[in-house]
């Protein structure tokens, strides 16, 4: 919209009005032609607590999280909608008058640019603002509505409410902490069916169980919109996989699938893992865990020797063991797919270790694989590394706390060296490094020149070790970020790493 800039405009600075829920109210309207003239600070209960009078440069934009905010300067309509997205409805807390006075500012230009984001939280929006709020859901494309408790706080806004409103624009619906229950799954079943429009669904915590996931994934799989799906942390069972069983097998628009912290066991992983088989559309599944133990983990997997869409798999903590891990590495021989692969936490040893090792040895699809938290040790990572010399895919490595010591991180370090192994990110921090794992970093930095990403934080590295890393990332020229957090540097390894920083300015150094 074009403004008249023909006649003069006195600025209305809404500081100007007292600071309490009374005088906010008695803001007058501004019709969007006078969009420029509205200076957009000091506009919630919670903000005239922070205003610092001695600090003129610096207001408070709307009680943002808390914090000094600089004062958000004069605006034309066009550049409201990233003003109001920064520092209005990331507010913890704005009352219901508030509120009033915010719809009375921006009132005509709600139907002119939609909003990108409105984050609401249970602070002080209670249900007299149920009308404005559904006003603002009909013109935004997320709505995130966190940490809402019907149970323990009734007088705040009941975020049901938000499953109700009529015409809801919004793309993105994110209740994480709602604690929705049985109820709240019913209507948010209804809402499914009704808006099928929306894409992504963040539902983590919402407390529905078994029973409310039923409910909602009957509404999902006749849905072929929504893409992303999370329901972590909801106490769902084998009934409730096997419910998600259901929509792999019906929604072909599901891409992302994450039901960590749950508990479907292996009896849930069976379901989820023939429904498996059959899909073509899920290319991420996050089963961290899930109480899946070796044979849950073998079932999923072996549905990867038929599924070839799925790219990303999280099996961590699951306790999945050495057997599981060499069911894992059979049946993932044949699948040409997979990118992501992650395995932390799961008790893998020395055997485990080996049959993923031969595994990787042929695999050609791979990228990143995770082995954190396990217990292979040295020899371990000496199978490991003796694969990597005919891998040519792997680019991310991440073993800390394996065990490896000195031993292990050396043999890696040497099969970098000799290899076309494109690795550029590798993990070896609390590994039990000391000076001479640290040499042969040092020359293995000298020699490769993929790597950009190496953490070696906690450590039992000295002065001497660091010293000979620094000199050779002199010479090298490609590595990006290093951790050298909590070692043993002392004044002659921080001099000499901070000769390198002169030289280098791409290098991101980590020392805490």
């Amino acid at each position: 919209m074009e403004l008249d800039t023909s006649k003069p405009r006195t600025p209305i600075d809404l500081l100007a009005y007292p600071q309490s829920d009374t005088g906010l109210s008695r803001i007058p309207f501004v019709p969007i032609e006078d969009a420029d003239r509205v200076k957009l600070t000091m506009l919630g209960t919670a903000s005239r607590r922070l205003l610092n009078p001695s600090m003129p440069e610096y207001r408070t934009g709307f009680g943002y999280q808390n914090r000094f905010s600089p004062r958000v300067p004069w605006t034309e309509d066009a550049q409201m909608a990233n003003i109001l997205q920064q520092h209005l409805f990331k507010t913890p807390r704005l009352s219901t008058n508030s509120l009033c006075a915010v719809r009375r500012v921006c009132k005509k230009w709600q139907s002119i640019v939609p909003l990108p984001v409105v984050r609401l939280s249970p602070a002080k929006v209670t249900r007299n603002n149920l009308n404005f709020i559904s006003y603002l859901l009909q013109h935004v494309e997320s709505v995130q509505c966190r940490g809402y408790c019907e149970s323990t706080a009734p007088h705040l806004f009941a975020p049901q409410q938000i499953l109700c409103t009529e015409r809801f624009w919004a793309k993105s619906l994110i209740m994480n902490g709602c604690r929705l229950g049985y109820p709240g799954s019913e209507a948010l079943s209804r809402f499914i069916r009704a808006n099928g429009h929306v894409t992504r669904l963040e539902l983590d915590q919402i407390s529905c169980g078994d029973q409310g996931v039923s409910i909602i994934s009957q509404a999902i799989s006749t849905n072929q919109k929504i893409s992303f799906l999370s329901l972590k942390s909801n106490n769902i069972g084998p009934v409730g996989a096997k419910s998600f069983a259901e929509i792999l097998l019906k929604n072909t628009s599901l891409t992302h699938l994450d039901l960590d912290t749950n508990h479907i066991g292996p009896d849930g992983a069976r379901d989820i893992s023939l429904a498996l088989a059959a899909n073509t559309t899920l290319t991420t599944l996050i089963l961290t865990d899930n109480n899946l133990s070796n044979s849950g983990a073998a079932s999923i997997s072996d549905a990867l020797t038929i599924n070839q869409c799925l790219e990303n798999l999280f099996l961590n903590v699951n306790a999945i063991g050495d057997d599981g891990a060499v069911l894992i590495s059979k049946h993932l021989r044949g699948n040409t797919k997979l990118r992501n692969l992650n395995l932390r936490c799961n008790e893998i040893g020395t055997r485990g270790i080996t049959a993923l090792a031969d595994m990787m040895a042929s695999n050609t699809s791979i990228t990143s694989l995770n082995l954190n938290l396990n217990r292979f040790g040295s020899e371990g990572a000496n199978c490991f590394a003796a694969a990597m010399t005919q891998n040519t895919t792997l680019r991310s490595l991440f073993v800390n706390l394996s065990g490896i010591k000195t031993q292990g991180a050396s043999a890696i370090c040497d099969a970098l060296m000799t290899s076309a192994c494109p690795l550029t990110t590798l993990d070896l921090s609390y590994c039990q490094i000391e000076d001479d794992g640290a040499a042969r970093v040092a020359d293995m930095l000298r020699q490769v020149t993929s790597l950009v990403h190496i953490d070696l934080k906690n450590n039992p590295i000295t002065d001497v070790g660091v010293c000979l890393i620094a000199d050779a990332l002199l010479e090298n020229r490609t590595l990006t970020f290093l951790n050298l957090s909590s070692t043993n540097t002392k004044a002659d390894g921080l001099r000499a790493l901070s000769n390198v920083l002169q030289t280098n300015r791409n290098l991101q150094l980590v020392l805490t």
